[in-house]
């Protein structure tokens, strides 16, 4: 990867300090997404990612995620995750929570065989 983008989060920088933050991201595994809101969260722990952008750190975690498993939320299961800024001291901001999707897009391509 060029210096002009961030080691942690793959975003443009140019030739200044890149301003991505940690995020926590824990992930509700009782979600269902026709019963708004989940009557009993059960939150767990995910993982942190790094990025300066709420909903592209959420967009990435999913990503990430899926690429780890069975593609499950590319595959029609959205997500419903939370996620907080941690700071260099500790000190943690507050939940901000997302509704995640996925989909996966066919490509296709022919090429002429003979004549």
């Amino acid at each position: 990867m060029s210096d002009n983008f961030c080691g942690r989060c793959g975003q443009y920088k140019g030739l200044t300090a890149c301003p991505c933050i940690v995020w926590e991201i824990q992930r509700d595994w009782n979600y269902d997404p026709d019963c708004k809101p989940t009557p009993d969260p059960e939150w767990e722990d995910c993982t942190t990612v790094h990025g300066s952008d709420p909903s592209a750190v959420a967009e990435r975690w999913a990503e990430e995620e899926d690429a780890q498993g069975d593609y499950d939320i590319v595959g029609g299961s959205d997500a419903h995750i939370r996620l907080r800024k941690l700071s260099e001291d500790d000190e943690e901001g507050p939940w901000i929570e997302y509704a995640v999707a996925g989909r996966s897009v066919p490509e296709y391509s022919a090429q002429r065989v003979g004549e």
